[in-house]
């Protein structure tokens, strides 16, 4: 056994394939392992609920990559990926060059065919097969030529070719065209960087005709508004975005240093990572801004700058937050955080906001469509993706950390109209 799947689980998985990848007498073991042990009980409301206790060693019952009635976890969908026996790689500059490696020890690739797909901004351009058999033999690897249109792609914009590899008969193990391994390769980013940040740069301009703002205080609240928008800072915080007479915000954009640990994270008693967390008091930092200091860039853009110090039961730091706001509505956000001393390992670094329970419909430009951390990632495609902000949660038997989606490019929030928010990531 050399990986844990217990809980949410199974981080840094892949670095284990690298290394038998790469050294011949390193040849894998088990996952600690393949299902939850656990029991189904009556709960609350005529649900089901599933009984996590183990008397003999609590969570670890709950190690899986599939749960207890055998529906699979996110974090299967890693092991997959990361175990497939077909890699890929780019070659060169062209868009449709690449090498593809068997990494089985008897079997050739014939048995496969390959579809693929040219991205845009998670969009497919350009699609196609390759029509003949992949006669790539055992541990070899051969260059294919795919017939990329590059006109298909517009300006700026991220390329990624995907390939998937699927059986083209059925199998005694998996229907005709079932998904053996894939690939995305990017080929080209021709926007380069986004932008600077809100905290130093060149500051982008309004499109013309852009609305003026106008900067007024409504008792303890520092107010900027246009025709239409309006944003609202008091005690250090966003606290409303008002769109068209609209309530945007259902409570304050706050800086958030806090996570729900995961099982593993509960593990190890006094040294483990929740007990340290909770010993620093990162679950309940107390917030103490000073007066906001606003510059106007232009007459449809305001900058309004927060120091602000963040105060734990055994750590501290300080804090300075952007934000660039245009007439538009448009608002950019950045953030340096100093720690005062020392600090146990972060769960996270960033903010926290709470949005209307009516914006019940995501969409994404990022990693997905199943959950994604920084070390546990691979097993998902880069591409657009929609679903219900409710399915975005995984039920795990000990409830914990879940449904987060890391290298996000952008997210948009919507109720049933269509009107709601879109949050960009820069680099």
């Amino acid at each position: 056994e050399y990986a844990h799947a217990m809980g949410n689980g199974l981080g840094n998985f892949y670095k284990y394939w690298d290394a038998f990848d790469k050294y011949p007498r390193l040849q894998g073991g088990f996952i600690w392992d393949w299902v939850d042990q656990a029991l189904r009980h009556p709960g609350p409301g005529g649900r089901a609920v599933w009984n996590w206790v183990n008397t003999s060693d609590g969570a670890n019952g709950n190690d899986g990559l599939v749960s207890a009635d055998r529906t699979p976890q996110p974090e299967i969908l890693e092991a997959k990926k990361v175990q497939q026996p077909v890699k890929v790689e780019g070659v060169g500059e062209g868009l449709g060059r690449v090498r593809v490696t068997n990494a089985h020890d008897f079997v050739d690739l014939s048995g496969l065919a390959l579809e693929w797909r040219l991205l845009a901004d998670g969009v497919a351009v350009q699609s196609g097969t390759w029509a003949e058999p992949l006669d790539v033999r055992a541990g070899e690897s051969r260059e294919l030529t795919l017939p990329i249109d590059p006109t298909k792609l517009g300006g700026m914009s991220e390329t990624i070719l995907e390939l998937s590899f699927r059986t083209r008969e059925e199998q005694p193990w998996a229907p005709k065209g079932h998904e053996v391994a894939w690939a995305q390769v990017p080929r080209s980013f021709p926007g380069g960087v986004i932008g600077t940040g809100a905290i130093e740069g060149e500051v982008p301009s309004p499109p013309p005709g852009t609305a003026a703002l106008e900067i007024r205080r409504e008792g303890g609240r520092l107010v900027l508004a246009s025709p239409g928008f309006a944003a609202a800072f008091e005690n250090g915080a966003l606290v409303s975005y008002r769109l068209k007479e609209e309530e945007l915000l259902a409570g304050p954009l706050v800086p958030h240093l806090w996570r729900v640990p995961t099982d593993n994270d509960e593990g190890g008693g006094p040294a483990s990572f929740a007990h340290r967390w909770r010993e620093a008091g990162l679950d309940a930092l107390k917030t103490v801004a000073q007066e906001p200091r606003v510059e106007r860039l232009t007459d449809n853009q305001v900058r309004v700058v927060i120091e602000s110090h963040l105060t734990g039961k055994a750590v501290g730091l300080r804090l300075r937050t952007a934000y660039e706001v245009d007439g538009l509505g448009g608002i950019r956000v950045g953030a340096v955080f100093e720690s005062d001393g020392k600090l146990p390992p972060l769960p996270r670094v960033g903010f926290q906001v709470q949005l209307p329970g009516t914006l019940g419909t995501a969409e994404w430009y990022g990693p997905g469509p199943h959950e994604t951390y920084a070390d546990r990632k691979r097993g998902a495609r880069l591409g657009r993706f929609r679903a219900k902000v409710a399915d975005l949660h995984f039920p795990h038997v000990m409830a914990q950390e879940n449904g987060n989606h890391t290298d996000v490019r952008w997210v948009t929030l919507t109720d049933a109209s269509g009107r709601g928010l879109r949050f960009f990531g820069e680099p």
